[in-house]
């Protein structure tokens, strides 16, 4: 029975130890973004983090009842006279046990819970709201009196602050946080910025592999290309940068900038300058931070085997964030990134439009194992349909417009 009651203890004294960090340490911003979208243990924690005396009553009285039993499952064995039959003994023996069970109360059931949830918090605040919630209505008994205790005698003394809340946790991180938290002035979030915070936020989540320009789109020059040839090259696509490869695309030696050829070189090797690789699977935002802090433009992505994968610049990484950038890297919508209706039935697009940007427009195709319009079509089909083929999917009439044996180019959509 002492077992089950010493592990009771320590159970509870994590949890209550844990969801209190956890709610402290949490992102206020994220928080509302979440609540906004509808999420309801966001908005459960956010009204635990605007009622702190509430919160501390709640995660206190749980602290006290897991000490109660920590206490009372030490004792037991010998309240019972179990364990010793000498007094001196049995006395040093309980001290001992009491110093050692209260230490590893201390350091296993409130120090290392509120450091692992404190790392954790985004990911924990949540359930720990939840955990909370229900904590409170089981020991409401004993929350409630205390804190009606706790308000009548502040009335008594005339505290300006929560004497309970100064009691139970006195530590002035707390007390800044709580009184910014009370006087900061609160408003709405407008639109813009609430889809800032929601792009901030799902831009913690996304990896290169999300946000480049894939392998096909790639512009690329050979390193024995001359320089008129580079030039044209260069008024042909309306980049101001471009890779450059020996052999084939899977062999990148650096790229080439434009404004180079003002300095009239001898050759494109003397234009060539060193460029950046990066795995697909590398976080965005870790190598937005890197772009920013060595000023560089753009890097090739390789996928596990060393191969060309696509190709990243600052600026898509930024567009992830704050919308869409017009810059030498955007193609005319016209030839290649085309999202149009024509009718209210009709839609003209290009294959590289995102399913995402469908949906926003008012058509309901499935998500999958795709991102853009031309992978829902090979998934479906399991090949490449010819020019002026059409079919119909999930409701759709699909009319293949323009594709060439590897790419499907330009599609008319009909709502049926």
């Amino acid at each position: 029975m002492s077992v089950l009651l010493l592990i009771g203890a320590f159970v509870l004294a994590m949890l209550m130890a844990g969801a209190e960090a956890a709610l402290v340490a949490a992102n206020r911003l994220r928080l509302e973004v979440l609540a906004r979208q509808g999420d309801r243990t966001a908005r459960l924690a956010q009204a635990l983090l605007k009622t702190p005396a509430i919160l501390r009553v709640t995660t206190m009285a749980g602290l006290v009842l897991a000490q109660v039993l920590l206490a009372y499952g030490l004792s037991t064995p010998f309240l019972s006279g179990k364990m010793f039959s000498a007094s001196d003994a049995a006395w040093t023996s309980m001290l001992l046990l009491i110093i050692v069970g209260g230490l590893a109360f201390y350091l296993g059931g409130l120090v290392l819970p509120g450091t692992i949830a404190h790392e954790q918090a985004n990911r924990l605040v949540q359930p720990a709201a939840t955990l909370l919630r229900v904590i409170a209505f089981l020991l409401w008994p004993l929350a409630r009196p205390a804190r009606a205790f706790s308000e009548r005698l502040a009335r008594r003394l005339s505290v300006g602050a929560d004497p309970v809340a100064t009691f139970m946790q006195p530590e002035l991180a707390w007390e800044v946080q709580e009184a910014e938290t009370e006087t900061a002035p609160t408003r709405d979030l407008d639109e813009t910025e609430s889809r800032l915070l929601a792009n901030a936020l799902a831009f913690e989540k996304l990896r290169v592999r999300d946000c480049m320009v894939p392998r096909t789109d790639i512009v690329a020059v050979e390193e024995h290309t001359d320089l008129e040839t580079l030039r044209q090259r260069f008024i042909e696509s309306g980049y101001s940068r471009l890779p450059v490869y020996r052999e084939h695309i899977d062999q990148i030696i650096g790229i080439v900038f434009a404004y180079d050829l003002f300095r009239q070189p001898a050759s494109l090797t003397e234009m060539l300058r060193p460029v950046r690789f990066v795995p697909e699977s590398k976080p965005a935002h870790a190598l937005l931070k890197e772009f920013l802090q060595t000023n560089t433009p753009l890097a090739i992505v390789i996928d596990e085997y060393g191969g060309t994968a696509g190709l990243v610049t600052r600026e898509d990484l930024l567009e992830e964030l704050i919308g869409d950038i017009q810059d030498e890297f955007d193609v005319d919508e016209d030839a290649e990134y085309l999202l149009r209706r024509l009718d209210e039935r009709t839609w003209l697009v290009s294959g590289r439009v995102e399913i995402e940007e469908l949906q926003e427009a008012g058509l309901d195709l499935p998500e999958g194992d795709y991102d853009t319009v031309a992978g829902y079509l090979l998934e479906r089909l399991g090949t490449i349909p010819k020019s002026q083929e059409a079919f119909e999917l999930d409701g759709y009439r699909f009319t293949i417009l323009k594709a060439s044996q590897n790419r499907i180019e330009l599609i008319r959509i009909t709502r049926l």
